[in-house]
């Protein structure tokens, strides 16, 4: 849904808050570590930074519970906001009006859609690169690496973007451009491109 139909990023709301907005958005379960995105705000918050958390993906149900329970334990239940599992629609506003998105998932997997789709939406990304997801998250340059289950690093990432807007606008004008190359179109322009080479080297 963040892909304009001419291949175009559809880029941020333009609308800044003075909290900064970070944005969870995965099926709900254990391995993608929720959880440790609610510890990194809950320490960013108790050193007097400024965030709130919006966690949304799909079955919500199933682990809500044990993740407001954690977020009551750590004093940030006011901190959070619960979005269930957003439709296209829901979803392209949630990723226009956030500031951030939070990717700290422990399982070695793809590029991540969702990575692609916060990037063309003018999110940095504070996650996990371990995986596919090294190829969008460039450390300083469209966001910030953290290792598996370090939400003492994530914690520090969001409170520097608290803390120095500047460095949040200047991502988010990067990471909007970075987007374009995962456009359908421009991933089969890259595919044929390599495929040509490979010929080419063959013969």
């Amino acid at each position: 849904p963040s892909f304009a139909t001419d291949g175009n990023p559809i880029g941020p709301s333009g609308l800044r808050s003075k909290t900064l907005r970070a944005l969870f958005f995965r099926r709900l379960e254990s391995l993608h570590r929720p959880d440790t995105a609610i510890r990194a705000v809950a320490a960013a918050v108790k050193q007097d930074g400024d965030i709130h958390l919006t966690l949304a993906g799909f079955q919500m149900s199933a682990y809500q519970n044990e993740l407001e329970t954690l977020a009551k334990e750590l004093g940030v239940s006011a901190c959070i906001t619960w979005s269930g599992s957003p439709e296209n629609e829901e979803l392209l506003y949630l990723y226009r009006n956030h500031d951030v998105f939070l990717f700290p998932s422990r399982i070695i997997e793809g590029l991540g859609a969702v990575n692609c789709e916060a990037l063309s939406c003018g999110l940095p990304i504070i996650g996990t690169a371990h995986s596919g997801s090294a190829e969008v998250i460039l450390e300083g340059v469209t966001g910030f690496r953290v290792l598996k289950d370090d939400h003492s690093a994530m914690s520090d990432r969001l409170l520097y973007l608290d803390k120095n807007r500047e460095v949040l606008e200047e991502m988010s004008g990067r990471v909007t451009e970075f987007a374009r190359r995962f456009y359908w179109t421009q991933v089969i322009s890259q595919f044929e491109a390599e495929m040509r080479r490979i010929l080419v080297e063959g013969s």
